[in-house]
């Protein structure tokens, strides 16, 4: 994949990921020009530009990667091969020592997480009863022990004196379906895929119907 299509990918990505429908090749790079809104951007729209400048920000001068797409490989680096964060942050580190003075690489994990969160689909953490009897959810939120078994919710605390901060023994991630399916239906790529089912729904009451036709029989719909 060459600079060009490396870079319209990118930005292709951060089209789906906000549900626009423009073309990403109509995009200019500039975020002020004229084709896009005169008022203050409201919160998605503001997003929106944000990831567009991190789409078309160089990492460097003359650069092939993003400050976007480097965040993105990097996560998927530790997603791929289970690094660590202390891991990351020093390839990042070596990453940074041997590019230009002046880039704009994410300085840690945690950076590089933060870029790349504003494309959204965000996991709710919600803690678990240790033998899974409950969730700790809504009305539920702030019990401190299972109303079933009594396990407790959090680890006992260590010795010593200040602050300390309560860790559930258990802990679930939960994605909401909805705004996967939506981005999977804004995507010119997924939709395709999505709607399958109604191209074979139309094609079997096409040969239904040709078939009857053929047979000389009278097809009535009902609507």
């Amino acid at each position: 994949m060459n600079r060009e299509d490396q870079f319209a990918s990118v930005i292709e990505m951060v089209y789906d990921a906000c549900m626009r429908t423009c073309d990403p090749g109509a995009f200019d790079g500039n975020v002020e020009s004229d084709n896009f809104y005169e008022e203050s951007p409201n919160v998605e729209t503001q997003r929106f530009y944000d990831m567009l400048n991190n789409a078309n920000e160089l990492i460097y001068e003359g650069a092939t990667e993003s400050r976007l797409s480097i965040a993105i490989r990097l996560l998927a680096a530790r997603t791929n091969w289970h690094v660590t964060k202390k891991c990351l942050d020093y390839f990042i580190q070596m990453l940074i020592d041997v590019v230009p003075k002046h880039n704009c690489i994410p300085k840690n994990y945690f950076e590089a997480k933060k870029i790349v969160s504003s494309l959204g689909l965000k996991a709710e953490k919600i803690d678990c009863c240790e033998d899974g009897c409950m969730l700790y959810y809504k009305a539920d939120d702030q019990l401190a022990e299972c109303k079933f078994c009594h396990c407790s919710r959090y680890l006992p605390h260590k010795g010593g004196t200040g602050r300390h901060e309560s860790v559930p023994v258990k802990r679930m991630f939960y994605w909401s379906l909805i705004p996967r399916l939506q981005r999977l239906y804004a995507s010119m790529e997924t939709v395709k895929q999505m709607r399958w089912h109604l191209k074979i729904e139309y094609m079997t009451v096409f040969c239904d119907i040709h078939l009857m036709e053929k047979h000389g029989n009278t097809l009535t719909m009902y609507i």
